[in-house]
């Protein structure tokens, strides 16, 4: 990756596309990692969502989530659903580009262009295999942060001491672990406060240290992916999917309709 590459990535406009008032990026994983590093590299404050159509359904329900991934700086499709969703309202391609698959390569650019990368979140455990593991397959990757913060609610206190560790740290892309929509929220409310481009991977850290599996590639491409999550974490899951699945089939719907007919004025929340 060149140094132009990075620079002209990171000033120009995302090419993105609309799918239930979330703007999602049609951009490919290398324009994407163009744009992470000429923010790294200035160690600029900015968030990254992978959002899935979870997400994207409970946006509709809360907004408070909703505003936390309107204000990211970038909004990539993590899953075939948002992906296919994106296709059929932009008309072109638009690349999965989840936290499992981005994780990997944004090291691997990490260690290319030296930047230094920290992880939060996650359980110890998992954590120290992550380091571990990132650093066998990395020689020369800087990790200049990773903790584990407890599961509860930080107090005033423990959070400002984390912004204070991670500034000291000069971590240059944060990898944020805690899952969503915590994570969301908390890069949302620490963005122009943390010195870094904070990326929302959610379970990734799991997936990365061989805690959980992602199924193959093929048969994430068939949209089957929630199936796959499913059988490994049914009570997890199970209410989530049948809650959210449907609305985020009405909110696709109800936006290409909407194109189809712009005279149409109902509330996207009309069908949700």
């Amino acid at each position: 990756m060149t140094t132009s590459c990075a620079v002209r990535a990171a000033d120009g406009c995302p090419s993105e596309v609309s799918v239930g008032g979330i703007s999602i990026l049609t951009e490919h994983k290398e324009e994407l990692l163009c744009r992470l590093a000429g923010w790294a590299c200035v160690h600029r404050s900015a968030y990254v969502c992978f959002v899935t159509a979870h997400m994207v359904a409970l946006a509709g329900e809360d907004r408070e989530v909703f505003s936390a991934l309107s204000g990211a700086d970038l909004r990539t499709a993590d899953g075939t659903p948002v992906a296919w969703g994106a296709r059929l309202l932009s008309k072109s391609r638009v690349d999965i580009l989840d936290g499992p698959l981005m994780m990997p390569l944004i090291l691997s650019m990490a260690e290319e262009r030296g930047l230094a990368v920290g992880f939060l979140g996650g359980r110890p455990e998992v954590l120290d295999k992550v380091v571990k593991l990132a650093k066998q397959r990395h020689q020369r990757i800087r990790i200049a942060y990773a903790v584990s913060p407890p599961f509860r609610e930080l107090d005033r206190g423990e959070d400002e001491e984390i912004i204070r560790d991670i500034e000291r740290s000069g971590v240059q892309l944060l990898f944020v672990g805690l899952g969503s929509p915590k994570q969301e929220k908390w890069m949302s409310m620490h963005r122009n406060k943390v010195p870094a481009v904070m990326l929302g991977v959610g379970a990734a850290f799991d997936f990365y240290a061989g805690v959980k599996h992602m199924p193959p590639r093929w048969f994430q491409c068939l949209g089957l992916t929630w199936l796959f999550r499913l059988l490994q974490e049914p009570k997890r899951l199970w209410h989530r999917n049948m809650h959210y699945t449907p609305r985020f089939l009405a909110i696709v719907a109800h936006d290409i309709l909407r194109r189809k007919s712009p005279a149409t004025s109902e509330s996207r929340s009309r069908y949700l």
